[in-house]
């Protein structure tokens, strides 16, 4: 590479007297003037940075203001329900959102395209969209409750979204509807027995059935061995490998959880009064008169 004229390469660029703006010439030899590398100035720098991204764009499929946007936003987050009655399949497919999103950001129906006001930085910077996208919209988490934790492992917006959703399905739970079973309720321990003349009852040994086997020194001797009624039992664990708890405990646990961050909120909020009123006085009251 120290020998000019170099080896032919369409991503060499030279001067129009064929010489690479990258090497400069050091003495005359006797097969050549040789050439040492050097490196680029600031100025060589800005100017490829700007030749590659020009190329890059003149390469790249043009795209809407809305398509652009819409690679920031993650369409495949579940509904804020996840269980409705008598309601099955998907309620607001992917692809229904994204469509929805670009064309509300390209088409500016009614102002639907303009950008929302965010009330922590002050400056209208969050797309409209479903509620579904917030997560991604909503970056500077304006929307969210003032108690509801910020600095949480995940999106706060998606697990604010998921506690609602667990909070549902607890409430449909207590009234009666089937989307998880109860913990805290009796739960079906019959086990299906072959017939055998071990049974202590003639329907029994003929048929077989439905029951659950006694234990103990007076129950007999086939139903103190049954694997199915008296065999290991698996423990009862959630989909994250945790104990399950009732529905009521659980409910009440999320209940605490949200009152004790009221109460930290409320507080903060009443310093914030009282530090206004020591600083500017109680505003003056201005309405009609009070009773």
């Amino acid at each position: 590479w120290r020998v000019f004229p170099p080896a032919g390469n369409d991503k060499y660029h030279l001067t129009s007297q064929c010489y690479d703006p990258k090497l400069h010439n050091i003495s005359a030899q006797d097969n050549g003037p040789c050439y040492e590398s050097r490196s680029p100035t600031a100025e060589e720098r800005a100017e490829n940075v700007n030749r590659m991204l020009k190329e890059m764009w003149a390469a790249a499929p043009k795209m809407t203001k809305g398509e652009k946007m819409a690679q920031h936003i993650n369409f495949a987050r579940p509904a804020w329900v996840m269980f409705t009655p008598g309601v099955s399949g998907v309620l607001y497919p992917e692809e229904d959102q994204r469509e929805d999103f670009i064309n509300n950001i390209n088409e500016n129906k009614d102002g639907g395209g303009e950008l929302e006001f965010c009330s922590k930085c002050r400056q209208h910077h969050i797309p409209p969209g479903s509620p579904i996208t917030l997560g991604d919209r909503d970056t500077c988490f304006s929307g969210l409750p003032d108690w509801f934790p910020k600095d949480t492992p995940r999106n706060p917006w998606d697990m604010y979204t998921d506690m609602l959703n667990e909070y549902v399905v607890l409430e449909e739970v207590e009234r009666g509807f089937t989307h998880r079973k109860d913990p805290g309720k009796p739960q079906w321990d019959l086990h299906y027995h072959d017939k055998s003349p071990g049974w202590c009852t003639p329907t029994r040994q003929a048929k077989g059935g439905w029951w659950k086997c006694r234990s103990g020194p007076d129950a007999p001797y086939a139903e103190q061995n049954c694997v199915h009624c008296h065999g290991p039992k698996k423990p009862d664990l959630d989909a994250k490998g945790r104990p399950k708890i009732p529905i009521t405990q659980h409910k009440r646990m999320m209940l605490d959880y949200m009152e004790t961050r009221f109460k930290a909120q409320g507080e903060k909020d009443k310093e914030a009064a009282l530090a206004m009123f020591r600083k500017d006085g109680i505003p003056q009251y201005l309405g009609p008169p009070l009773n």
